[in-house]
């Protein structure tokens, strides 16, 4: 490449490069299965020099953030089927996006407040202010340090797994978005009759929260058979449950690996 990367997004048939120059560029399998490096396709996004900054695979699509815009490009296709304009400030960017089933969420660049659209329709379902949220999580901070990290509020760090958003704040507070409404492919947002509310976590950061990875946590409990399971065993992975045998009796546990300024790396 002639400029750096900034995201990459695969979706089994194809990789989607997004580029520090602006560019997009997605490549492909050849008739036989191998992956075509030589000739990789450019997608026109019709703003010219603006960078892609978050990707996600959204059911048969790749949703794309750029600038305030979200691209909506068909999996493995090379061009822009929908463009959605995400709210009303046209200097403002959409920074991440995450996905749980039909429900696209997306994070502005600035501010606290989390967006769900809906992948099918397009629409705005609801919108999620964490403000409350981390400023409960603050009260026992200085005021003024207070003040400032409220002031300043923004999103991080985004992620979803097996149901479930985290998100990382400016503030090192970390939020889990928890009895999400359930969102079908017909559901519209006058439907949608109540607002999720976030949940802080105690595990946190003093300085803004990089990054937030979903893992899970196997733990053995037991062995078809009867009698307890000597090889008990705890792992981190984000398809172990797969590796389970069906007659074994296991617990779950969701955890996200984080990390951030002023606080090192965290679980949990």
């Amino acid at each position: 490449f002639k400029s750096g990367v900034v995201r990459l997004c695969h979706t089994g048939i194809s990789v989607y490069v997004s580029l520090k120059d602006g560019h997009l560029i997605v490549f492909s399998r050849t008739a036989v299965g191998d992956w075509d490096t030589r000739d990789p396709a450019e997608i026109i996004t019709n703003l010219p020099g603006s960078i892609v900054t978050s990707m996600a695979v959204v059911e048969s699509d790749v949703w794309c953030a750029c600038r305030d815009r979200l691209l909506v490009i068909t999996k493995g296709g090379t061009f822009v089927k929908k463009s959605i304009v995400v709210g009303s400030d046209p200097m403002a960017k959409v920074s991440y996006i995450a996905c749980i089933g039909v429900c696209v969420y997306v994070a502005m660049e600035s501010g606290g407040v989390l967006h769900c659209y809906h992948a099918y329709s397009h629409e705005c379902l609801f919108s999620i202010d964490t403000m409350a949220s981390v400023a409960q999580m603050l009260t026992g901070c200085d005021t003024i340090i207070r003040q400032h990290k409220i002031n300043c509020l923004r999103i991080t760090a985004l992620e979803s797994f097996r149901g479930l958003i985290w998100a990382g704040t400016s503030a090192g507070v970390i939020l889990t978005m928890q009895n999400l409404p359930t969102i079908t492919k017909s559901t519209t947002a006058r439907e949608v009759t109540e607002t999720p509310q976030p949940q802080a976590s105690y595990n946190g950061h003093t300085g803004p929260v990089r990054f937030i990875t979903a893992t899970e946590r196997l733990k053995r409990i037991g062995k078809a058979g009867g009698g307890p399971d000597t090889k008990s065993q705890d792992t981190l992975s984000r398809h172990s449950t797969s590796d389970l045998p069906p007659s074994a009796s296991s617990s779950v546990q969701n955890t996200p690996l984080h990390g951030g300024g002023g606080g090192g790396g965290g679980v949990g």
